[in-house]
């Protein structure tokens, strides 16, 4: 092994470890140790910053450009550099951010959102805090809110939103949107907040709030005149349309949807004002009731009840309602049918409860009758056994 003079108090000399050819050479610069390969043009701080580790080609240089395949801490996040088995080394990182990917095929699959996490490889991420784990995942919206996914394909672009799987979609501007399993979407707006879907083939194309689905190809849409706010679909093929809707459905049978519904309505009179009650709550809003898709048939097993308030009187009506709709009208099988009256308290004697089509094409209305200087509060449930 060669031997070299001490250089100590010479500045800038350098000697060579392991040869005149191939070894590596060493010197000090105002008391930072630097090394080069014998074939480099530059020298390279040995420092925390900028470091060869474990490959000969691998490094940063002075300025920060980055040289070579493998990781470092360079000004202000960890990050892997270098093209990896791809062949972009990627745009700047966010500050604090973590970047440990062994491949890009394009400059934006950085973590570049501050203190955002990505590892794997084409994962890119422009999200203030979000972590991103597996393949090709993105959070990519331009919120202060971070997003995160995992596993292969997910985009996870809302606020707060996750996304677990393969191919998951939570895209636009949903607030703390979940999705797991494989092809499932929230496409909601900000309004579609706290959507879950879980299992495969989910979707939610309006902007719902609070709705969940689970299982299969099963859909809540959102559009107006119904608003499928706060619903719940379990099965395959469910598809629910209405505010509140519980929807079931062990599957399609040959191309036809076939599903049982759960509904409720409310509301609150004041007076002998006939007004109709809604699944949100309200009265008289055209937005908020029953609509039947078209080419469907229906069987509704409706009760409603009303009381005053503090219960201190009831009343109790039951429907047993067949409609069907071929075209854009909603049909009475029979016709409107009466309400049964199957207990009350004579303080209610006068309220009254009956059905009509609605404003909207395709839909019916529950319409309430109170008394005057009274408050009553209204309820309506229904089991809906619904066939197309």
């Amino acid at each position: 092994m060669a031997t070299y003079a001490n250089k100590e108090g010479v500045e800038g000399a350098s000697f060579q470890v392991g040869g005149p050819v191939v070894g590596p050479l060493v010197k000090s610069v105002t008391g930072i140790v630097q090394i080069r390969n014998a074939a480099d043009s530059a020298f390279n701080d040995v420092s925390a910053g900028n470091m060869r580790v474990n490959d000969p080609i691998v490094g940063v240089d002075d300025g920060g450009s980055l040289i070579g395949n493998g990781i470092a801490r360079h000004g202000t996040g960890v990050q892997s550099y270098g093209v990896g088995t791809g062949a972009v080394i990627g745009n700047a990182r966010g500050t604090g951010s973590l970047d440990l990917q062994a491949l890009r095929t394009a400059a934006t699959q950085v973590p570049a959102g501050n203190t955002s996490v990505a590892w794997g490889a084409q994962n890119a991420s422009t999200r203030v805090g979000s972590v991103l784990g597996g393949f090709g995942n993105s959070a990519a919206n331009t919120t202060a809110n971070a997003g995160w996914a995992f596993g292969r394909n997910n985009a996870s672009n809302g606020q707060r939103s996750v996304a677990f799987g393969d191919g998951n979609n939570a895209p636009n501007n949903p607030v703390g949107g979940t999705v797991f399993g494989t092809n499932n979407q929230l496409n909601g707006t900000t309004g579609n907040a706290g959507c879950v879907a879980f299992g495969t083939n989910q979707t939610q194309p309006g902007s719902s709030t609070i709705a969940r689905s689970f299982g299969d190809s099963n859909s809540v849409t959102t559009s107006s005149p119904t608003h499928a706010d706060h619903a719940t679909v379990f099965g395959q093929s469910v598809a629910a349309n209405f505010n509140g809707q519980i929807g079931i459905s062990g599957g399609m049978v040959a191309g036809r949807r076939v599903q049982t519904e759960i509904m409720t309505w409310g509301g609150q009179t004041v007076d002998a004002t006939t007004a109709s009650i809604n699944t949100n709550g309200s009265l008289n809003g055209i937005t908020f009731q029953y609509l039947l898709t078209g080419n469907s048939v229906a069987m509704v097993e409706l009760i409603v009840v009303a009381s005053i308030a503090g219960a201190t009187a009831a009343k109790v009506f039951t429907f047993d309602v067949a409609i069907r709709r071929s075209g854009a009208a909603l049909i009475f099988i029979g016709g409107i049918p009466p309400a049964t009256v199957v207990a009350q308290d004579a303080a209610l004697a006068a309220a009254t409860a009956v059905l009509s089509t609605g404003v909207t094409a395709g839909s019916f209305q529950i319409n309430v009758t109170g008394l005057a200087a009274t408050t009553i509060n209204w309820t309506a449930t229904a089991m809906i056994a619904k066939g197309s």
